[in-house]
């Protein structure tokens, strides 16, 4: 399929939406599971649009939803466009894994920056286990558009690992040419 912009406007903001709700479901169930409705977006609400604590209601909820909403489908974007170019430019897939990666970081950074006490009332690990699920969203549905993705991650993983061919084959035996066929 050619490449058009429009087509990574569409797919990112399907994946950032699909992102932001994961990371807002999960949210919900850590909020009712602490016996309230709505705490976690409006303490971000009050932080980040407000400087203070905003009472938690439908309305600080919505407030923050649309910051929310509107980073992730930006992520999205940006995400489906570097998938894309990678398609074509390999070396742009490390950027991939790394926009990744900045964008958990970033987001920690900031909840910390702006106030120690919210990073302890969210818990940081509430906060990555949210990115995480995000993450997850993000790539399955990536994933079935772009088929490549999962072997190439699945490649990067085992070269982090140390677990390329090279490096698994037995003391003595050197690696295969490129150029000879494989014999399982």
């Amino acid at each position: 399929m050619k490449y058009k912009p429009q087509n990574a406007l569409l797919e990112g903001s399907t994946a950032g939406t699909l992102g932001a709700l994961a990371v807002a479901f999960w949210f919900l169930i850590i909020d009712l599971g602490r016996g309230g409705m709505f705490t976690t977006p409006a303490l971000l609400d009050g932080l980040l649009l407000h400087g203070g604590a905003v009472p938690a209601s439908l309305r600080s909820a919505a407030e923050y939803s649309v910051v929310h909403f509107a980073a992730f489908v930006l992520f999205g974007v940006i995400a489906s466009w570097l998938l894309k170019t990678s398609e074509r430019h390999p070396a742009f897939f490390s950027g991939v894994v790394l926009l990744f990666c900045v964008f958990e970081f970033f987001f920690l950074t900031l909840v910390g920056a702006v106030s120690q006490e919210a990073l302890q009332t969210l818990i940081w690990w509430r906060i990555v286990v949210g990115n995480i699920l995000a993450t997850a969203a993000m790539l399955t549905f990536f994933a079935d558009r772009h088929p490549w993705l999962v072997a190439r991650l699945k490649t990067k993983w085992r070269h982090s690992r140390g677990l390329s061919r090279t490096n698994a084959m037995r003391p003595g035996k050197r690696a295969p040419s490129p150029s000879s066929p494989q014999v399982p």
